[in-house]
């Protein structure tokens, strides 16, 4: 964690007038229906993208007239545990899970140093979730320039990585392909069950095909439920069930073939 990515109020919003108010938020279960009002894209952060963000319209009393005011979410910071580390950007619960996150809220203080705001996030791609709870939680979407918190998209080349700032995060560390691709996963588990087996027994039985075709044929047992995965893909793309040997992959695609468990370890 930095200085410059500090965490969230649960869902605290400060008017123009700096009075807090409260309002409410929904979320759509399409990612392509209308979103959460409160992270919406603004006029001017669709247009230059350096200036738009999340924000919501409240109805305030003024002068025994209701009007409506722009609000936008106040981060929240979540002091370290430990001496010397820094605060955390806190986030809170979406609106549609009806509970609110309540670990550490102790803790919690909002983000004011101006030095410190706004705080921004950069995607390659517009994902609904990530987008929404970041700017639930106080972020601003940068569309132009590098001067992002948090950066969402592709693995960083080298170069770009030794550029980041202390401040400055990815979602995609050096490396991560070992346990980012479920193939590698699974051949990095496999190792580490050889050499630690007692260690290593929490995963399900897996396949690699096509080179593990002989051996998942082998073991196939009629009835048994198997989950058929894109050896590299994201977001459950190309996930399905299969109970049928003759619903199996091509003999020549490449998939990863597991056991299903229906009550994993979370």
């Amino acid at each position: 964690a930095d200085k410059r990515a500090p965490p969230l109020r649960a869902m605290s919003y400060r008017d123009e007038a700096g009075t807090l108010a409260a309002t409410e938020e929904h979320d759509d279960e399409d990612d392509d229906a209308d979103v959460d009002p409160s992270v919406a894209l603004s006029d001017s952060e669709a247009s230059d993208g350096e200036e738009g963000g999340s924000s919501v319209t409240t109805d305030v009393q003024s002068a025994g007239a209701a009007e409506k005011v722009e609000v936008r979410p106040i981060p929240l910071v979540l002091r370290s545990l430990f001496k010397g580390r820094p605060s955390t950007v806190w986030f809170g619960y979406a609106p549609f899970l009806e509970i609110e996150r309540t670990e550490g809220l102790e803790r919690t203080e909002e983000l004011t140093d101006p030095k410190l705001l706004p705080l921004w996030f950069k995607a390659e791609r517009n994902i609904n979730c990530v987008a929404q709870s970041l700017k639930r939680n106080g972020f601003r979407r940068l569309l132009k320039g590098q001067t992002f918190n948090v950066f969402w998209g592709a693995h960083l080349n080298e170069k770009q990585l030794r550029r980041l700032q202390p401040n400055q995060y990815v979602n995609h560390f050096p490396g991560s392909y070992g346990v980012g691709r479920k193939d590698y996963l699974w051949k990095n588990i496999s190792r580490m069950q050889r050499e630690h087996p007692g260690q290593y027994d929490f995963c399900a039985k897996t396949y690699l095909l096509p080179q593990d075709r002989d051996l998942f044929e082998r073991d196939y047992q009629e009835g048994e439920l198997y989950i058929v995965k894109p050896p590299a893909s994201a977001e459950g793309r190309g996930i399905r069930l299969m109970t049928k040997l003759d619903q199996a992959p091509a003999r020549e695609r490449a998939a990863v073939v597991q056991r299903y468990i229906d009550r994993p370890y979370l």
